[in-house]
């Protein structure tokens, strides 16, 4: 490791103690950019367990599991809750129809 580097300056006061750092460079804002956009509430009526869910669409429990997992290339909409998975309508009825398209 390279330690004749300058350090990187995190604060707009700390740009100034660093020789040859424009302000114009120095991080401003060191606050964490808080979501602007909230999601719509989930009707509590449309939430799904993965057996009503696999019920639904008329295949198997294991299906359904294997769709929602985030390593799947285009994976079900769902809700983790601890260890448990739940499921609202509304966004697995938009994901089957984008699936429709797609196909």
């Amino acid at each position: 490791m390279n330690r004749n580097l300058p350090r990187v300056a995190y604060r707009p006061r700390e740009a100034a103690e660093v020789p040859g750092l424009s302000l114009r460079f120095a991080r401003q804002d060191t606050s964490v950019p808080v979501a602007v956009h909230s999601p719509a509430p989930v009707d509590p009526s449309q939430i799904l367990t993965l057996t009503e869910l696999a019920e639904r669409l008329k295949v198997s429990e294991r299906w359904v599991y294997e769709k929602s997992r985030r390593r799947c290339l285009n994976p079900l909409p769902c809700i983790r809750i601890g260890r448990y998975l739940r499921f609202d309508w509304t966004s697995v009825s938009a994901w089957l129809r984008q699936q429709e398209r797609g196909a």
